[in-house]
């Protein structure tokens, strides 16, 4: 039986736009960003077949934030573990990584959120350096969000100021 990627990806075969948006700025792309891993073959696909995967949605966040904060309400392990791979594996589609959402902030914001240890490890050693003293809209740094988790989230907060954050 097809599962709903798969006649996703059978669609955009047979000339389904992937990128048409409804009145939220949501495309066929931003559900994909939630789907874990076994979404990345699709993404790049569309990627393939010149479809840009910058588009932004109501908030201003590309997939790339998208996906990132889809990951904070996973609960389960193995989807989580499935989503961060996924995100890892989207840093090498030709997403604008110094894309800023509607409060002026970059991907970095929605990491420090996330407070995912794997994907802050993967960014400082995977990425060039990014600006961690970026200010949002309301002069708060991706620092800031890790902090507010305090003790919980004592080992992102060293990785973070050991980049370069203060």
């Amino acid at each position: 039986a097809l599962e709903n990627l798969d006649i996703g990806s059978l669609l955009i075969d047979y000339g389904a736009d992937p990128i048409g948006q409804n009145s939220n700025g949501i495309s066929y792309i931003f559900h994909l960003a939630t789907k874990g891993e076994k979404a990345y073959k699709i993404l790049k696909k569309i990627e393939e077949k010149g479809y840009n995967l910058n588009l932004k949605n109501s908030d201003g966040k590309n997939i790339l934030m998208y996906a990132i904060e889809f990951l904070q309400t996973i609960k389960d392990s193995e989807s989580i573990e499935s989503q961060v791979n996924l995100i890892k594996r989207m840093f090498q589609l030709n997403i604008d990584k110094d894309s800023l959402n509607n409060e002026s902030e970059t991907f970095i914001f929605e990491i420090a959120r996330s407070a995912n240890i794997d994907l802050i490890n993967f960014v400082f050693n995977n990425l060039e350096k990014q600006n961690l003293n970026k200010q949002n809209k309301k002069g708060l740094t991706p620092l800031f969000f890790l902090i507010f988790g305090a003790y919980e989230n004592i080992n992102q907060i060293d990785l973070f100021i050991e980049n370069g954050a203060n």
